[in-house]
């Protein structure tokens, strides 16, 4: 998934690019992408490929040392941002450098003006926002962490899609007079659960390992096992669903969760929640762009 993202974000800079390029507009034809900046391109996937490769092993210095030179290639074409600096956060977060990475990830994301949010080249959105949130956690950087989440939350399950959401995902750890909104008290472990959970979701995969851990960290939250429940094909694991409904907080968590077994979708029902939710759209505009 990371490599046909990364082709995708690679593609797509190089439109962007040859286009202003030669002054194209929308409905223009659009110019094959120059040589010179083809070869950065492929210099790129290719060193990226190593780096992650160094990350899985655990090989951290040398994935630090490609990260690093992935992002000097970035540089070269747009700026610090991207896939480079994100994998540089996750290897220095590894190797226990956590003001290291907490600057890496400030390298990725910038303010962006004209959508008035914050703003990430190259990586998964929600998987970046919520490992950003959960390090900014650790490291009690509070507005961070929960800048950090809320952006994440932005994005989550825009578009749609019952697999990923089976029930909405509501959770702020701010007041909130939005009644589905669910308010948790912030503490370290419990933006963990949440992050943690939102990522699984956004990704569409049942990670036990990871659910099993938010789980432990929140033990009376059902949208966890609503997850484990929902099955897109074939009917909903009832052991699950059973668990759900013991913990579900009201009528209407009720009823999302009994939609599971009827198969009917809910749509964008979670994200107009949380786009309708203060907590949610509350955004800290940096004084300065990071770089």
């Amino acid at each position: 998934m990371r490599k046909y993202l990364e082709n995708c974000w690679l593609l797509g800079i190089g439109l962007m690019l040859t286009a202003t390029a030669n002054g194209q507009g929308i409905g223009r034809e659009i110019q094959p992408i120059p040589p010179a900046i083809q070869r950065i391109f492929d210099e790129i996937s290719a060193t990226l490929t190593v780096a992650d490769n160094h990350l899985e092993r655990n090989e951290l210095d040398r994935a630090i040392e490609q990260y690093r030179r992935v992002m000097k290639l970035e540089a070269s074409i747009y700026g610090n941002r991207g896939n480079g600096a994100y994998g540089l956060a996750q290897a220095l977060t590894r190797a226990d450098r956590p003001a290291e990475a907490m600057d890496a990830y400030a390298k990725a994301v910038w303010w962006e003006e004209r959508r008035n949010d914050w703003s990430v080249t190259g990586p998964p959105v929600i998987e970046f926002a919520m490992d950003y949130a959960m390090l900014a956690a650790r490291q009690g950087d509070v507005a961070r962490a929960k800048e950090m989440y809320y952006f994440g939350m932005r994005q989550f399950n825009r578009y749609g899609g019952k697999s990923y959401e089976p029930i909405p995902f509501l959770v702020v750890f701010d007041p909130d007079p939005s009644p589905e909104m669910e308010v948790w008290e912030y503490s370290e472990s419990n933006l963990r659960a949440a992050a943690l959970m939102a990522k699984v979701a956004s990704q569409g995969s049942k990670d036990r390992p990871l659910i099993d851990e938010v789980r432990k960290l929140a033990p009376n939250w059902s949208f966890p096992l609503a997850f484990l429940a929902e099955s897109p094909v074939g009917k909903p694991n009832e052991e699950f669903m059973a668990l759900a409904l013991q913990l579900a907080r009201n009528d209407q968590e009720r009823a999302w969760i009994g939609l599971l077994k009827s198969k009917d979708r809910i749509d964008l029902t979670g994200f107009q929640l949380r786009k309708a939710s203060p907590a949610v759209n509350t955004r800290t505009k940096p004084a300065a762009r990071p770089m």
